[in-house]
Formats: C-alpha cells, structure tokens, sequence
C-alpha cells in the first residue's frame, strides 16, 4: 500500500463546543428512576439515599473536566488534549485507544440541534493524569460541535478502524 494513503499522513486541529448529552441523559434516567420511585411507594430514608446518590452523579457529570481542544499531525502518535478544567484549559498528551461513529437519530438531534444526527466517540489514554482525572479520557464530538471539515476528518477516522484496545 502506498504511503500516500497512510493514516499516520492526515491532521486533526479542533476546537469542540460543549454539548449537554451526558448531562440531559443523566437527568432522564433520574427522572426515569424517581418515576419508579413514586410507583413503589419509597419510604423517607429511601429517597434521602436516592436524592444523595442522584445529586453527586449530578455533580460529578458538571464537575468532570472535559476535552476542549484535540490535536495531532499523526493518528497513531501522541495527541495534543486541551482538557478544560475550573476555567482553565491544562494541556497534556494522549494516546488514541478507540474511535467510534455513532449514529444517535431522532433523540441525538433534539438534543444536539439542528444537523447533530451523528456523532464521533474518541477515547484516550494519558501517561500522567490531571488531577482527579484518570489515565483514560474520553470525549462525544457532535456533528454541530465542530466545523463540517473536521467532522468529516473525525468520522474518516472512526471508519478507519484498528483503534479498537
């Protein structure tokens, strides 16, 4: 195969908005669970431990640092994440591990607005943590959260396969 067509040749420099997915999700399955709730007749102490549980899931999906900015001029080296983090973005390196294209239809687009009818899932590996941030990161790339060229260079990407750890 010739090296023109190596995917070590293609460069990714973004900058990704931030979408409300994990929080709007996480709200649906609480509701989804209090809706239970209610139909089981849950005793005081009960829904003390479900608002508990519910709103540190609630804090740590808000809290959780988030990958603002991706960069790299080989696929298989090092990438350069910008990880936002209390309003500061620290940089750091990461190794991809899986990229995946996500089609999430009718729900994904309410969701992500108009034209977000799919999305690109990337997941890292860093060397050195940040913080409370573990050694793997991940982040969901909405269609409408980066340029056209971008989210086609990201989608090339995960089609291209062999990423999978």
């Amino acid at each position: 195969m010739s090296s023109r067509y190596s995917k070590n040749l293609a460069q990714i420099h973004l900058c990704i908005r931030p979408n409300r997915l994990p929080v709007v999700g996480l709200c649906a399955v609480i509701a989804l669970m209090a809706g239970f709730g209610v139909l089981m007749n849950l005793a005081l102490w009960q829904w003390l431990v479900f608002c508990v549980v519910a709103a540190l899931l609630l804090l740590r999906q808000i809290t959780k640092p988030a990958i603002s900015q991706l960069s790299t001029d080989t696929l298989d080296g090092a990438w350069q994440l910008g990880i936002a983090k209390q309003g500061k973005v620290l940089l750091c390196d990461g190794y991809l591990l899986d990229a995946r294209l996500l089609d999430v239809g009718i729900f994904g687009a309410s969701i992500f607005g108009d034209g977000g009818r799919q999305a690109v899932w990337l997941k890292f590996y860093t060397p050195k943590p940040i913080g409370a941030l573990s050694s793997r990161v991940s982040v969901l790339v909405a269609q409408n959260s980066v340029s056209d060229d971008d989210f086609r260079a990201l989608a090339r990407l995960a089609l291209m396969g062999g990423y999978h750890a």
